[in-house]
């Protein structure tokens, strides 16, 4: 028996160590140097799905260590291509490991997936630097019927179409001490798990040993009898292509650096109804 999955908004995920790993990354003592005429800005940042506000490191490409003073000629906004909305991102300066100042750009603004962005950084001549990246889109769901019985109950899902393991994939359960009561929700952490498939990426579900581990983690608040469950999904975190090929900046037009984005999707579907009840929960799935 297959089912589709739902798709429920990205949980809010920190990702300030790969903020800091992307701005470290532009050697921040050395402001670059141009190297090309047709070069202005070096940029670096990401658009991260999970966050609530956007960060881009900006820098002006000049030719000589003399005129390292001059304030900085940027404007820079970002434009969704597929709808054309277009944002205005905001300046501030920031302490660089040598103790001067650099210029960081931000947007308050949750990207799409699926959502292909142009960030757009330029001079009051209108000359300048265009970036662009292209958020994962929500991966779709294969799910195969709950197997087993109420100590070894577990699930088939398929990552349609996606053939690489992932560095820290999480189950997600939400789940009331009792039925009339808000979910609360709480993640198993899987790690590097499954297998690679014929239709992409393969992963066991343990259903019993997630939900007695839920339970202990709040069980002085639980009954046997009105515990309610209200979902499941699966906890992912996709790349841009980029990031595949950080040396080099196919996707910066006049200009150097990295810009590239990260998807993180939480992708639900529904149990069974039997399958809930032998895991002794009321059904509460919406």
């Amino acid at each position: 028996m297959r089912r589709t999955a739902s798709f429920r908004p990205g949980w809010r995920a920190p990702c300030g160590a790969l903020l800091l790993l992307v701005l470290a990354g532009c050697d921040n003592e050395i402001t670059p140097l141009l190297v090309e005429p047709t070069a202005f800005f070096a940029v670096h940042g990401f658009l991260d799905s999970a966050a609530d506000t956007q960060f881009v490191r900006v820098e002006a490409l000049r030719g000589t260590v003399f005129t390292a003073g001059a304030p900085l000629d940027a404007t820079v906004t970002s434009t969704h291509a597929q709808s054309g909305t277009t944002v205005t991102w905001r300046d501030s300066l920031v302490t660089l490991d040598d103790g001067g100042t650099g210029h960081l750009f931000y947007a308050l603004f949750h990207p799409e997936a699926g959502g292909r962005y142009h960030l757009d950084v330029r001079r009051a001549d209108g000359r300048g630097t265009r970036a662009t990246t292209e958020l994962p889109p929500v991966p779709t769901l294969r799910i195969d019927a709950p197997q087993g019985d109420s100590t070894s109950l577990s699930q088939q899902i398929t990552l349609e179409g996606l053939f690489e393991p992932f560095n820290d994939l999480r189950l997600r359960y939400r789940v009331s001490p009792t039925g009339n009561q808000a979910a609360r929700t709480l993640s198993i952490r899987y790690g590097q798990t499954g297998r690679r498939g014929p239709l992409g990426w393969d992963v066991q579900v343990f259903l019993t040993r997630d939900l007695q581990l839920v339970r202990r983690l709040i069980d002085s608040e639980f009954s046997d009898t009105t515990a309610g469950f209200f979902g499941v999904g699966v906890e992912v975190e996709l790349p841009s292509k980029e990031w595949k090929m950080p040396d080099a900046s196919p996707n910066i037009e006049q200009g150097q650096g990295f810009f590239g984005a990260i998807g993180r999707y939480v992708v639900e579907w529904h149990l069974d109804q039997n399958a809930v009840h032998t895991m002794g929960f009321q059904d509460l799935q919406q």
